[in-house]
């Protein structure tokens, strides 16, 4: 049959298609010129033609009526063909955008982009520069920001490693099919009218990323092609989007589709009686198909059914043979094989089945009814079971034939097995015997040897328990004893009283006992586990006590209680924090989050929170001199090195302490030849931040075996700053950094997977150099974690996608909080070429753009505006993360301190050089209750290792905040830590902190001191243990204070019946309330809650006093 031709009628020429951008109506009206194409046949109603009325208006602007342009079915209409603003500002000069709008939120605008909308998406981003999204979101005016985003990461993740072989032109023509579901030759050809239809062919097989769901249109191609029986291989030319055999498959499929459309009609269905006596005929094929049964329901079931009935029903079952014997047949069976019962009589019996059925199951039942006791050997015995099992299986499973040839090979076997065989015996030699018997003893030897083993073990491990029981009862007796205020300052005061912290008093000449202390620090992982055991443990006791009568303490109890150590105390809160109990009721104090998902913000009271270039609304980065030398970064300069290497060096320093992660990652130490270990240095990781990614920092991949860093641990943290200083704003963004990054990082680990955590990481570092809003001075090809590439399998790559990385959601969330940066900063870019479709809005500016020294892989899909968004947005935060806060100071505490703690222990007892830690929930807590601003100063005397003063100044930005410290130890701990703090706030774009330290001497009359004190209105001092002269030395100290100024101090400085004399002392003036910490854990020296007084400095001497 000779193929149909398509007839296209000739319309306006290009000179009358004056609203029509030039490029489309060359376009539309080269397909005029020529010959015409072959194409495929008509069908009916323009269902399934070439094109749909929907296509045919959208890519044939032309054919939009125009006797009224400007009405609103004119709009309306030119919506379908391009839904681009310059298109409508050149289509309708005088009509007001107003009125257009109006019309277009009135009409229903098709899902799928138009081909100008395209053109323009495409050009932007095919371009390898910034893309303006500005421009985009201007001209595509009816689409909202996420779906253009989202069309940009499309493009990319489709056709982003594609440029070199597709043109501008066919990324647009097979995005038009996309967009608006055109499969067919004709719609290409249209597209790109200058490319051979075998081009065509190889283009789309090749590059065509999509793969759609069939269309009605495509459907109806086809069936149109059937009816005119057009060849398969006409069919597989015009679908050039359809792989060929997925159109032989369809083919096949409308064939027979069409041939069961043009099948006779199904018969009439049965009546309601008719399908009754059918079901009730296969009941009774189901229970009882013997004549018995027939017989036994009597002449009502003759009546109802007849024996021709039964045998139509059970032909459309399959035939007798497909319908197994019930369960009476079953029993007429075994019955004729019991009593050799005849053929005829039993085939009288089981009218519906053949003489073969009937003998195959008698064959079968032999075995089960009639069973076989001896046998000739082993070989027959197992021959008949295997006969017996197969029986026993049932007929369930397998065709006919092959049970019938599996039971005649067992009959074979069965003979074979019943022929004799001559038994031979084989003789031993005396070296054979001889070796068997040295087996055998050697057998009984071992068997010996393990049932002692085992006897011993038995008997270590009955030891092992009656110890726990006396060290039980020894615990619950001591646990009987009713507390005081005496005995709970004892043992408060017992920590202070041993080099290392056990709570035992060392008596003179005792030689003390030098064992690990089970100090409380601030970076413990899980201390909210630990407050939680703690609260339950002290929840305990309090019940205990309330059932206890009233009663004086027994001598044996009061000794017992006074020479036991902590232990005792230890073992009870490690049961507490084993226990279950009330692991869903958590609460997670404000004071101390655990997460970014129980953060808890900090209002900044207009203080200035980064560093001067951010706050300016730079797009640069404050200069920053970088050095190789990584000592640096300890040292009190400007100069920060490249590659912060503090935290690998402490694990370096303490490998004792720590051991390697699951066997799927790196060793952590390495064989030498002498048969030492050493640490594996290949073993090395590195991970970027955000504003400047050319500084990373340095991790060894291991896992402690106690409380020291953890380097997992600080990776998580890393990621739950960067969300909590700068894309706070966003509830989504929270959910990809906790969920997408720390959960999967734990995870990996937990699950022995270290590829997935090197997709994290190496994610993570992409993801930076992506996201950074200032210009990359280093080279991302550069591989920062080259040496732990080795262990990871070859088939490991990493080339993740824009979904991947959720750049356009990134970019979203930064520019949906940034649109409110005012007009004249957020300007649109029309420098580039524009598709002839598309027009700029004349009198914008142009925007300059940062020099990129180094461009990252998916940096042109930024919008244009990123970086300025980016900036204004963190000018505008009025909010700090405590989370952040008390991370980023035990970042500091963590490498600095924990590592050299110890000899902050070595202190005479009861002297002003007593050393206990405040922790950062407890200096949140009490300066949020004294209402600590930025405007005010604040001083702590006895600062330790400046913990306070640090967090004072970063969580509250207060004006100047500076501390004194008498210990060498610890003010040289102070020093490390306050360079580490003031670089860790440079690479992370803070404002560095106003400190101010009096270290190496103490403030008893030390004058500079005293100025600094009396200048300040909050202090701090932790007189926990100083005696009476020392506090008296604290009151003239701060003589001098403004009223209105506040002491924070873990005891009462006015002692009981205190009355004013003739000494200056700030104790005259001072109103002292109580306050209970409102959590556990807020001190070093115990677990308890702690009390604390808050002293108000008045302008006149208390009236108590006098």
């Amino acid at each position: 049959m000779p193929r149909l031709e398509l007839h296209i009628v000739k319309g306006d020429d290009i000179s009358q298609n004056k609203g029509m951008p030039l490029k489309l109506a060359h376009l539309l009206n080269s397909e005029l010129k020529g010959e015409s194409r072959t194409a495929s046949p008509p069908c009916k109603d323009g269902d399934h033609g070439l094109m749909t009325p929907l296509l045919s208006e959208m890519l044939s602007p032309h054919s939009v009526k125009s006797e009224d342009d400007s009405s609103p079915a004119g709009i309306a209409a030119f919506a379908q063909v391009e839904l681009v603003r310059s298109a409508f500002v050149l289509k309708f000069p005088d009509a007001l955008w107003a009125d257009i709008m109006e019309v277009l939120n009135k009409t229903q605008i098709t899902p799928g982009l138009t081909k100008p909308e395209v053109q323009l998406i495409v050009h932007e981003w095919y371009q390898l520069l910034p893309i303006n999204y500005q421009l985009l979101e201007y001209e595509c005016f009816m689409r909202d920001r996420r779906t253009i985003h989202a069309k940009i990461a499309n493009l990319e993740d489709l056709y982003g490693q594609k440029r070199g072989q597709l043109s501008e032109d066919h990324i647009v023509a097979f995005e038009v099919c996309y967009e608006l579901e055109g499969y067919l030759l004709s719609d290409v050809t249209m597209l790109l009218p200058d490319v051979l239809p075998d081009d065509i062919h190889a283009l789309v097989t090749a590059h065509f990323p999509h793969n759609p769901k069939w269309l009605s249109r495509e459907l109806g191609f086809i069936n149109a092609c059937i009816k005119v029986n057009e060849p398969l291989e006409f069919i597989q030319h015009n679908l050039v989007f359809r792989k060929a055999l997925e159109v032989k498959t369809r083919l096949q499929a409308l064939i027979r589709k069409a041939q069961r459309e043009d099948a006779p009609p199904p018969p009439a269905p049965l009546t309601e009686e008719e399908i009754f006596r059918k079901e009730r005929i296969k009941e009774f094929i189901k229970s009882d198909l013997t004549a018995n049964g027939l017989k036994r329901y009597g002449p009502w079931r003759a009546d109802k059914f007849k024996i021709q009935e039964i045998r139509d029903v059970l032909k459309e079952m399959g035939g007798s043979e497909a319908v197994p014997f019930t369960k009476l047949e079953l029993e007429l069976v075994r019955e004729s094989l019991k009593h050799d019962t005849p053929m005829d009589d039993l085939l009288q019996l089981l009218v519906f089945r053949s003489e073969k059925e009937v003998e195959e199951k008698q064959k079968k039942l032999e075995i089960a009814c009639v069973r076989q006791k001896r046998f000739a050997n082993d070989v027959e015995r197992l021959i008949y079971e295997a006969q017996w099992y197969a029986l026993m299986a049932g007929e369930s499973g397998g065709r006919r034939r092959r049970h019938t040839r599996n039971e005649v090979e067992l009959d074979d076997l069965r003979k074979q097995a019943l022929v004799k065989k001559e038994k031979v015996v084989k003789e031993f030699t005396p070296e054979e015997l001889e070796e068997k018997e040295k087996k055998r003893a050697l057998r009984n030897q071992r068997r010996a040897e393990t049932i002692r083993r085992k006897e011993e073990e038995k008997e270590l491990l009955k030891q092992q328990r009656l110890t726990r029981i006396v060290r039980v009862r020894r615990t619950r007796k001591a646990l009987k004893e009713k507390s005081s205020k005496v005995s709970a300052l004892i043992e408060e005061a017992r920590w202070f009283q041993s080099v290392t912290g056990d709570g035992k008093y060392i008596k003179s000449g005792e030689k003390r006992k030098r064992i690990p202390t089970y100090h409380l620090i601030p970076e413990f992982q899980n201390r909210q586990q630990l407050k939680s055991a703690q609260k339950r443990l002290v929840e305990k006791k309090k019940q205990k006590q309330s059932k206890q009568r009233r009663g004086r303490r027994s001598q044996e109890e009061s000794s017992e209680s006074e020479t036991d150590s902590d232990a005792d105390e230890l073992e009870e809160l490690q049961d507490a924090i084993d226990s279950d109990e009330d692991t869903n009721t958590v609460e997670v104090s404000p004071f101390d989050p655990v997460s970014i998902m129980h953060d808890t913000p900090v209002p900044l009271n207009s203080r200035q929170l980064f560093n001067e270039s951010i706050s300016s609304h730079q797009t640069v980065p404050s200069p920053i001199i970088f050095s190789d030398d990584v000592l640096v970064m300890l040292q009190p300069s400007n100069v920060l090195p490249i590659n912060n290497v503090v935290a690998a060096k402490v694990i370096k320093e303490n490998m004792k302490s720590y051991k390697r992660l699951p066997l799927s990652f790196p060793p952590f130490e390495i064989a030498e030849g002498n048969g030492k270990t050493k640490m594996n240095s290949r073993n090395i990781l590195h991970v970027r931040y955000l504003l400047y990614p050319q500084h990373t920092e340095q991790f060894i991949l291991a896992t402690p075996k106690s409380n020291e860093l953890d380097p997992i641990f600080e990776l998580q943290k890393i990621i739950e700053i960067h969300y909590a200083l700068y894309f706070s704003h966003s509830q989504m963004l929270k959910e990809v950094f906790y969920e997408e990054f720390c959960v999967k990082l734990v995870a990996a680990v937990e699950e022995d997977k270290f590829s997935d955590f090197m997709y994290i990481i190496d994610k993570w570092n992409a993801l930076m150099l992506e996201l950074s809003p200032y210009a990359i001075e280093v080279d991302p090809l550069i591989d920062i974690n080259g040496s732990l590439r080795g262990y990871l399998p070859k088939s490991y790559k990493f080339e993740p996608t824009v979904l991947d990385l959720k750049l356009d959601t990134f970019y979203l969330e930064v520019l949906n909080a940034g649109d409110s940066i005012p007009d004249h900063v957020m300007k649109p870019i029309f420098t580039t070429f524009m598709p002839p479709s598309v027009h700029p809005v004349q009198g914008l500016p142009p925007h300059t753009l940062p020099t990129e020294r180094f461009i990252t892989r998916y940096r042109h899909l930024r919008p244009a505006t990123y970086a300025q968004a980016f900036i204004s947005l963190l000018n505008r935060m009025t909010e700090l993360s405590r989370f952040a806060v008390q991370q980023l100071l035990l970042r500091a505490y963590t490498r600095i301190v924990s590592p050299d703690s110890r000899k902050l222990r070595c202190y005479k007892a009861f002297t002003a050089e007593v050393y206990g830690e405040l922790l950062p929930s407890f200096v949140s807590e009490v300066l949020t209750k004294v209402g600590l601003k930025p405007e005010d100063k604040f001083y702590d005397l006895g600062s330790g290792v400046g913990n306070t003063t640090f967090q004072a100044a970063l969580e509250f930005g207060v004006k100047d905040s500076g501390g004194c410290e008498i210990m060498k130890h610890a003010s040289k701990l102070t020093e490390l830590q306050e360079n580490f703090m003031q670089k860790q706030l440079i690479v992370l774009g803070l404002k560095p902190l106003p400190l101010s330290f009096a270290l190496h001497q103490s403030f008893v009359e030390n004058e500079e001191v005293r100025k600094k004190c009396v200048d300040c209105n909050i202090l701090i001092v932790n007189n926990y243990l100083f005696d009476f002269p020392l506090n008296v030395e604290v009151g003239k100290l701060l003589y001098g204070l403004k009223p209105g100024s506040k002491i924070i101090s873990l005891r009462n400085f006015i002692p009981p019946r205190y009355k004013a004399g003739a000494d200056k002392t700030i104790f005259d003036y001072l109103k002292v309330e109580k306050f209970e910490m409102s959590d556990y854990l807020s001190v070093s020296w115990t677990a308890n809650k702690v009390p604390y007084y808050i002293s108000t400095v008045g302008s006149t001497i208390q009236l108590e006093y006098l």
